[in-house]
């Protein structure tokens, strides 16, 4: 066994220990206002890591230094590292130095008097849970350079308000934002290529959010029980849109669903009581059990896909004594289908219990665009119905013209 010896030298408020390892050590520095600082150094040839990872200061403003001396060698400090200030609950604010490129995991989490911090642009990710149960925090500036925003990074951060994702982040994890029950602003970069399970899972303040179209899959309760979301325009880039996706999203009266999505899996907008119409577009491949389950006030459905056998593969777990129909939860609303396909619909499995199955009045819509009144000039445009106008829309709404849909604001 490697003898492992332990110095320990006090000299000018400097405890130091060397463990024996090649490429580490432990030292305490005192800084001039009597602060204590715990410090851990790593080094494995020209990389070396200095991490901050106690402070005696355990309440008020914390100033992290951005140098630190342990009797002989001077060093930067670039990192914080996991759990350093983690439950100090009566710290109020945190100045971390320009030369600090990481946070270690749970560094600031349930720091429950946290009110501000800044995060200096050489950070690149945010760690596991990093400001998790941060409860005071209400708004935060996140660095320019950031990449990545890993689980639990602001989970149940319930005073936040408003954040503002920088353009280059690709990944935003499992419950990044969960519970953050005030934040009412949220931008997401045309960046993005992950969203986690339940990123904005319960943000009930929410109301507006633009999926980017480099997003192909919104994962499983992204945004379950985002209770003040009104829209959502889903841009053609999204194929999949996972179980539970907008569950509870009691606010939301109007999806529009791209051309491109195949999946709409189980329970994905069950519960939004004030949805009023949907569009299914004509690649889709499945629709998920209650996928509109409890939705009473669905009026209008727009169904896109020529084939009226989407629901053929489960009519065998009828006779099992299980039954599919729970897919919609009112069968009195108005279903409008492509010319030519009433009569298949009418006969196919789970689309025979609407009342009333009609042809669509449009061709597919391809998209979303937002223009005046004074710009639709053209003649060609219906209702989301599929109501033919005799002149150009004047009043708001969404309507059809030329197979796209166009928001008259």
């Amino acid at each position: 066994m490697k003898k492992i010896t332990i110095l320990i030298l006090l000299f000018s408020g400097i405890v130091y220990t060397w463990a024996g390892q090649q490429g580490y050590k432990q030292f305490d520095w005192s800084d001039n206002k009597g602060v204590t600082w715990s410090v851990s150094v790593y080094e494995d040839g020209t990389d070396k890591d200095v991490l901050i990872y106690r402070c005696s200061q355990q309440e008020g403003d914390i100033v992290i230094p951005s140098k630190v001396y342990d009797g002989e060698t001077e060093y930067e400090i670039n990192g914080i590292d996991l759990n350093a200030f983690s439950s100090q609950e009566h710290i109020t604010s945190v100045t971390i130095p320009e030369s600090v490129t990481d946070i270690g995991d749970y560094a600031f989490s349930r720091c429950t008097g946290l009110t501000r911090i800044n995060i200096p642009d050489n950070v690149t990710s945010i760690g596991y849970s990093v400001f998790e149960e941060c409860s005071s925090l209400r708004d935060i500036t996140l660095p320019s350079n950031l990449v990545c925003i890993y689980d639990g990074a602001f989970d149940q951060c319930t005073s936040l308000e408003c954040i503002d994702i920088p353009s280059g982040v690709t990944y935003i994890g499992a419950d990044a934002f969960g519970m953050c029950k005030s934040l009412a602003n949220v931008t997401l970069p045309a960046s993005l290529k992950t969203l986690g399970t339940r990123a904005f899972y319960g943000c009930s303040s929410l109301e507006r959010i633009a999926i980017p179209a480099g997003l192909g899959v919104i994962e499983v309760s992204s945004f379950e029980d985002c209770s003040n979301i009104k829209e959502i325009a889903i841009p053609s880039g999204v194929y999949i849109i996972r179980a539970a996706a907008f569950a509870g999203c009691t606010s939301l009266t109007e999806v529009i669903l791209p051309e491109g999505l195949k999946t709409i899996d189980d329970a994905s907008f069950y519960g939004c009581s004030n949805l009023l119409h949907i569009n299914i577009p004509s690649t889709i491949e499945y629709l998920g059990v209650d996928a509109f389950w409890k939705c009473p006030k669905l009026s209008d459905i727009d169904c896109f896909r020529e084939d009226a056998d989407l629901f053929e593969q489960y009519r065998e777990n009828e006779s099992a004594g299980y039954s599919f129909t729970t897919a919609f939860s009112n069968y009195d609303a108005k279903l409008h289908v492509p010319y030519g396909c009433t009569e298949s619909y009418k006969k196919a499995y789970v689309w025979k219990k609407f009342k009333s199955i009609s042809a669509v009045q449009s061709t597919i819509p391809t998209g979303l665009t937002e223009i005046n009144t004074a710009s639709a000039k053209a003649d060609g445009w219906f209702t989301i119905n599929g109501i033919k106008l005799n002149i150009p829309p004047t009043l708001k709404g969404i309507y059809i013209h030329g197979g796209n849909k166009y928001v008259i604001k």
